[in-house]
């Protein structure tokens, strides 16, 4: 053996040691300490021990000698290609010596990318990355689609589905190519990550389970829907998506997924898309044990189509959000709606199942609500709930760290002074007075009525104005769900009321007139009554199920579940009116 060959041969056997050689003029000492910054590359050796052992190690050589070193190194038979060096045998000094297998120039290689990934702005402001970062076994976790069906074939879909089934037809695997709904739902979930094609799912790695409960119009039947829940529950589904719904509550639905919670399957459901054309209460949705989600723009406010209300727990991105689409197994599209925002709390709440298997639906929706981001008005409102779903923040919790604000229904400490309270005018300024804020006025606004009556929220962070002709202005979180501004009314608007919820108000003319927005029901009217005295205030009964009118002599007037206790009559001095209602209590 040459006395090259030798001397080589223990670099390569040590790791990580750097090398200087001149050819031609014989070969220099090995130098652990020469700088080789500039004129040398890496490379990397694979050998195999006496006991079989395969093991690698980085060197660098000179740059111009690199090739015939290397060649040397395996005694002669080699193939030189432009970038590398590959040897077809190996060089075995001695019986007791390693045998290098491969020598060749370290190459770099990357991680595959998503090209349209860069487009997915809902991905951006979320945090599934970072949550992902911290579980290694997404793929143990199922997320059943209940909808329209997915394109099974789908590029971006095509390796995570796992058996469903077909509600609509009767029979089938759920896995249709004719409608986009349940395909976009099922990328915005789980488009596979790093496949170089299309997307990124939010929970990469989760397991796609098709259930089709909807045709190819998004229509299907409250039984369809109920069926679909239990057979996705009893087939293994860790979560269910539910981007769907209606205004009317289904017992046999609800039933479904009571069966479906019983056995540990969390439900997440969309609020709808009805938030600016009366924004009924819609279910599943509303229901307690179900995750609610409405839907947020690019800007962090409230999608103006989102359903809203104190049933909405969470949202998330549903706005321009890009995912499969059924032109094609390689077609993409963008869609707006809770629909899309939907999946990505199904995705949140699949990873808490990946870290712990056992965490119950109860604790998924708490845990959730605990870690949102808060948005809008401090604390929990009616426009986005506790905020925007933090996955990281949700997993960093369940794995002992993160922080939690309580479902952000909890403020911060008040400071002094703790009472505060605000006048409203007929211009429709607002005078906080203590620790109250305005968060809106008509200040400088000229109205063609003056305002006659105001109501806050629930939460206080929000209230409307009407105008005499029944114009309603909404500051904060209190909702637009409608006004008489538009029509001739018999007689002015002196009161108005919301629903316990804060979803609905009602709105009382002078002679007893009502009109009702949202979710607040009419109950009855003095509209058609000859009244002796004008109607001049209402009061909403605790349970929002009632009302009471008063007249400014003191008559009362009962609606729905109020319970008609007394009245002004024989208790008013002379010329002296009653002008509103306050601090009304019922009990029983």
């Amino acid at each position: 053996m040459s006395n090259l060959l030798r001397r080589l041969q223990r670099v390569l056997v040590a790791s990580a040691v750097v090398v200087s050689s001149t050819l031609g003029g014989g070969v220099a000492a090995a130098d652990q300490n020469h700088d080789a910054a500039g004129d040398a590359v890496s490379w990397v050796v694979l050998e195999r021990a006496p006991d079989g052992t395969l093991t690698t190690s980085v060197i660098e050589l000179p740059a111009n000698d690199a090739p015939q070193l290397a060649a040397a190194v395996m005694d002669g038979t080699f193939t030189i290609k432009n970038d590398g060096v590959v040897a077809t045998n190996a060089f075995r000094s001695s019986a007791a010596a390693s045998v290098v297998l491969v020598i060749e120039p370290e190459i770099e290689l990357h991680a595959f990318g998503d090209p349209y990934r860069e487009f997915q702005w809902g991905l951006d402001r979320t945090t599934f990355a970072a949550a992902s970062s911290q579980i290694p076994n997404e793929d143990d976790v199922v997320v059943a689609v209940l909808d329209t069906g997915i394109r099974g074939t789908h590029e971006d879909l095509d390796q995570v589905l796992v058996a469903g089934s077909d509600f609509v037809s009767g029979t089938g695997d759920g896995l249709v190519p004719d409608n986009f709904h349940g395909s976009h739902v099922a990328g915005v979930i789980g488009a596979t990550i790093n496949n170089d094609l299309g997307i990124e799912g939010a929970g990469a790695g989760i397991r796609i389970m098709p259930v089709r409960v909807l045709n190819s119009s998004g229509s299907g039947s409250s039984g369809s829907v109920a069926a679909g829940i239990i057979w996705a529950a009893d087939n293994g589904a860790d979560v269910i998506n539910l981007s769907l719904g209606s205004t009317q509550n289904s017992s046999v639905v609800e039933a479904a997924i009571d069966h479906a919670i019983s056995k540990g399957t969390v439900i997440v459901a969309a609020s709808g898309n009805s938030g600016t054309q009366g924004n009924p209460t819609m279910y599943p949705a509303a229901l307690d044990d179900v995750i609610s989600v409405g839907a947020i723009d690019t800007d962090d406010s409230k999608a103006d189509f989102s359903g809203y209300g104190n049933w909405v727990d969470v949202v998330a991105p549903g706005v321009s959000i890009l995912s499969l689409h059924n032109g094609g197994d390689d077609s993409y599209a963008y869609a707006n709606g809770t629909s899309m925002a939907s999946p990505y709390v199904a995705a949140a709440a699949g990873l808490l199942k990946a870290v712990d298997p056992d965490i119950t639906p109860a604790q998924v929706l708490d845990l959730l609500r605990d870690t949102a981001e808060d948005l809008g008005a401090v604390g929990d409102d009616n426009l986005f709930g506790a905020g925007l779903v933090d996955p990281a923040n949700a997993v960093e919790v369940l794995l002992g760290g993160g922080t939690q604000t309580d479902g952000g229904s909890t403020p911060p400490a008040p400071t002094a002074p703790t009472a505060g309270y605000s006048l409203v005018t007929s211009l429709g300024r607002v005078l906080a007075q203590g620790s109250a804020t305005s968060v809106g006025s008509l200040d400088g606004i000229a109205l063609q009525q003056p305002i006659v009556t105001a109501a806050t929220t629930p939460s206080g962070n929000g209230y409307w104005m009407a105008g005499s002709d029944g114009g309603i202005f909404a500051f904060g979180d209190a909702p637009f769900l409608g006004s008489t501004g538009a029509i001739a009314l018999n007689q002015p608007i002196v009161g108005m009321a919301p629903t316990t919820g804060g979803n609905g108000y009602w709105l009382v003319a002078s002679d007893g007139g009502i009109f009702a927005y949202g979710d607040a029901p009419f109950l009855g009217s003095t509209g058609g009554i000859s009244l002796s005295q004008p109607i001049v205030g209402m009061a909403p009964t605790t349970g929002g199920n009632g009302y009471w009118l008063v007249a400014s002599d003191g008559g009362i007037f009962a609606y729905g579940d109020a319970l008609y206790v007394g009245s002004g009559a024989g208790q008013l001095t002379a010329g002296e009116i009653v002008v509103s209602m306050i601090s009304v209590t019922q009990f029983g």
